[in-house]
């Protein structure tokens, strides 16, 4: 069994952890790139940008978004299954976003400025 490499999840859920590892050097090192996440998908690599925000604030703003589809973020409202699937399925419609990353439910969205 593999460890996971920060303390997001449990040591059985150490695959889920590489996935989002994976996941998270898609997205650019620039402290200047805007990244929104899910609370739950905390990460130090992601975490010493300018811009660095919680899901679903400032997706206006975002360069990246990472999420993990498996879990219901902890959010500023009572966390509602199908408000989530919702906002996740306007972004995988809107094609000012790209998905650069989906796998086990793991996705990032890069945002394609025009």
């Amino acid at each position: 069994m593999i460890a996971p490499k920060t303390f997001r999840y449990a040591v059985e859920d150490g695959i889920a952890t590489i996935t989002l590892d994976r996941a998270e050097r898609l997205i650019p090192t620039d402290p200047g790139a805007v990244v929104v996440t899910q609370n739950d998908v905390n990460s130090a690599r992601l975490a010493h940008r300018y811009g660095y925000f919680a899901f679903s604030n400032e997706l206006e703003r975002a360069d990246y978004i990472l999420l993990d589809t498996r879990r219901l973020p902890f959010v500023y409202w009572t966390p509602e299954p199908e408000r989530y699937a919702e906002l996740v399925r306007g972004l995988q419609g809107n094609a000012d976003w790209r998905v650069i990353f989906d796998e086990g439910g793991v996705l990032v969205f890069r945002h394609e400025r025009r």
